[in-house]
């Protein structure tokens, strides 16, 4: 349930159903077959567990789209919860092991790279000790790994003359990196 009195519920094979304090409950987003641990924070961010994924979602009321938050690392997600601080807490049946997502900062204005290639970082205050989804959406791009809450990534040179921009996504933030032309 939400501040506003919305209720959540998963229903096996439709989704995660909203009832709204005055109306008729509807599908609000699909979850898969077997989301659990429903939670909703006070955005009414829902977040649930996908045990036949391995994953935990997000959903944005406001941007209507899911995100997922942890897509690798857990074995068998049951449970989700999240505190008033926006941390988000993750039970693992099968690792026995709960897993703290603290809440985070991901610096959303862009990044500028030379044309060489090279690497840097991200510097967002990221969870060090949860699995957390990278992606890039460009070969030119890769993720490297976090280490104490610091996205490492590196980048090949860019021959062309112009400016070529990828993004990296990263706790449902894209963070666009453009690399200058030669």
């Amino acid at each position: 349930m939400d501040l506003a009195g919305n209720a959540y519920e998963s229903v096996q094979g439709t989704g995660i159903k909203e009832a709204p304090t005055a109306g008729h409950s509807s599908v609000i987003f699909n979850a898969g077959a077997d989301a659990y641990g429903l939670a909703v924070d006070g955005a009414r961010n829902v977040y649930a567990a996908v045990p036949s994924s391995a994953s935990v979602i997000e959903w944005n009321p406001i941007a209507q789209q899911t995100t997922t938050l942890i897509g690798s690392g857990l074995s068998k997600p049951q449970g989700v919860a999240v505190d008033e601080g926006g941390n988000v807490y993750v039970a693992d049946a099968g690792s026995n092991v709960v897993y703290e997502l603290p809440y985070a900062f991901v610096p959303t204005t862009g990044i500028t790279e030379q044309p060489a290639a090279g690497q840097d970082q991200l510097l967002p205050v990221l969870p060090a000790t949860a699995p957390v989804t990278t992606t890039s959406d460009s070969s030119w791009l890769a993720i490297g790994t976090i280490s104490n809450g610091v996205l490492a990534f590196t980048f090949t040179a860019n021959t062309g003359a112009t400016a070529r921009t990828a993004h990296i996504n990263v706790l449902g933030q894209s963070i666009s990196v453009t690399q200058l032309g030669g």
